[in-house]
């Protein structure tokens, strides 16, 4: 067996680095001590206060990861707190964020601000109104890569709670590669909403999400609440398993003029009406939903899809998805206008169990394997090692499979299945200190003996940005340069295969 050692290592330092508990005994201590730029860098321990960043574009980071170093907001207000315009250079990254209670926000609090939010265990925390997870108002944050789990948001009196997940408010969204599971907005009758998200008045992306067993209690949108959003697209995500008490198990739309929910899977969801997807044309605004390349399938009791028309018209556009009983599983309230395009199946997607969800499909059986739009901009990503053929978990040829893993944005899922195989036993490590990154980062890769590997660079999207190193190696380290001088940014994907093994690790660009 081959053992392999990743380390990255930015050859641009931030101005200056602390560390906790070594320089400073709190993390807020240290951030006190900070300027734009500088880094806190967390030794593992429990730290038991409630930060904010104060306005400091400044990277607060742990050195084992959240399974190991953890902040408890002892249940007295948010554990984490944006409020003064900080930018995407301000970083939390790899803490568990638990206990906190809060009205808004409960683990997380951002207001007026646009932080980079990327591979933290939120789990635990809750709030009496709004955003048990997360909070955030009119700003544009990267959350991305976490596990958001068992947060709550509930009101005993008034409109309910709202966003047991993530909570957002004039936002332009960017939620990407994120595991929401078991959280959940209760209690007033058919006013909880949003069991995993709630957004109102955002646009912007939910990408390559999961939600499993999040609950909307008494009222709607099991997994996620969109309620007066103008331009969010919800592509390439997992929505399984969530429960609302009223409307929409999986999702539920109302007053949104537009919205695309484009290479989903939604399923073995459960609400009492529109058990997958409820739309609302309200008093308000009209609703039009875009619905393509998508997998609705085994969710129930109730019918799929409910339109249900007020002052304004609600409209379904829908192609190329593979829908449970066909037109059947759409009930139209008077009003309500439907347009059947094009490439809708009714046959079982036949899922497999498999590393990102258990809801891949069966490749080489699945009728939605390359059943997708023919369009080419719908294209799965190509395997650059086999022209021709769709880089998993895409399977077939190029185009578009139905569901979470197929079409442009599945690239997404690289970030997701980042680490190593744990069947293989294989032991990888990577220091992403600091990380982000400025400029250039150098690679060290170690093998215990001889053997081929290659080291390449992809962006979000799944698209090859660069190859580093495609060689037979001899034992020992070898080093490398990834220069990102030339490239926006971002969030970028680092993959090591060597002969059956890969692995793969999330690097942040800031310029």
């Amino acid at each position: 067996m081959k053992w392999f050692i990743i380390i990255l290592t930015s050859s641009i330092a931030f101005s200056a680095t602390y560390f906790v508990p070594g320089d400073y005994p709190t993390i807020q201590e240290a951030i006190d001590a900070t300027s734009d730029g500088d880094t806190v860098l967390v030794f593992p321990g429990t730290y038991v206060e409630n930060i904010t960043f104060l306005g400091k574009d400044i990277t607060v980071i742990s050195k084992s990861g959240p399974l190991k170093t953890i902040i408890n907001g002892n249940n007295s207000g948010s554990v984490v707190c944006f409020q003064n315009n900080e930018s995407s250079a301000a970083v939390l990254m790899g803490f568990t964020i638990t206990n906190g209670n809060a009205t808004e926000g409960g683990g997380i609090r951002c207001e007026s601000a646009s932080p980079t939010i990327i591979d933290n265990i939120i789990i635990g925390n809750g709030t009496n109104c709004i955003g048990g997870g997360i909070a955030c108002f009119d700003g544009s944050p990267l959350i991305c890569g976490n596990i958001i789990f068992g947060n709550w948001a509930s009101e005993d009196t008034g409109g309910g709670g709202k966003g047991g997940g993530i909570y957002a408010d004039g936002c332009s969204l960017n939620i990407i590669c994120n595991l929401f599971e078991s959280n959940e907005a209760s209690r007033y009758w058919d006013y909880s909403s949003g069991g995993g998200i709630y957004a109102t008045n955002c646009s912007g992306v939910i990408a390559c999400n999961v939600f499993l067993y999040n609950d909307a209690c008494t009222g709607s949108g099991g997994a996620i609440s969109l309620w007066k959003c103008d331009g969010v697209s919800i592509i390439n995500s997992v929505i399984a398993e969530n429960h609302a008490g009223s409307k929409g198990g999986g999702i539920v739309c109302s007053n949104s003029p537009d919205v695309c929910i484009h290479n989903c899977t939604i399923t073995e969801n459960q609400a009492i009406w529109g058990s997958a997807l409820m739309c609302h044309g309200g008093m308000l605004l009209p609703c039009s939903v875009s619905v393509l390349n998508s997998i609705i399938w085994s969710n129930g009791p109730a019918e799929d899809i409910r339109l249900s028309w007020n002052v304004y018209p609600v409209i379904l556009d829908i192609a190329y998805t593979d829908l449970e009983d066909g037109q059947e599983a759409i009930v139209m309230e008077s009003g309500s206008i439907l347009y059947w395009g094009p490439g809708m199946i009714d046959i079982d997607p036949i899922f497999v169990f498999g590393p990102l969800s258990h809801y891949h499909l069966s490749d080489g059986i699945s009728p939605c394997i390359d059943a997708g739009h023919p369009g080419t901009m719908y294209f799965d990503p190509e395997d650059p090692e086999n022209p021709g053929y769709a880089l998993w978990p895409s399977l077939g040829f190029l185009r578009n499979d139905m569901g979470a893993y197929g079409g442009g944005g599945v690239g997404y899922w690289l970030a997701v299945e980042e680490g190593e195989n744990p069947i293989l036993e294989l032991s990888a490590t990577m220091y992403c200190y600091p990380n982000p990154f400025m400029g250039s980062a150098t690679i060290v890769l170690e093998l215990s003996e001889p053997g081929y590997a290659s080291v390449q660079v992809y962006d979000l999207s799944g698209r090859r940005i660069k190859t580093l190193l495609k060689e037979d190696m001899i034992n020992g380290p070898i080093s490398f340069v990834f220069d990102g001088s030339s490239l926006p940014s971002g969030v970028y994907i680092v993959m090591l295969q060597a002969e059956e093994y890969s692995i793969s690790h999330r690097l942040v660009l800031f310029r």
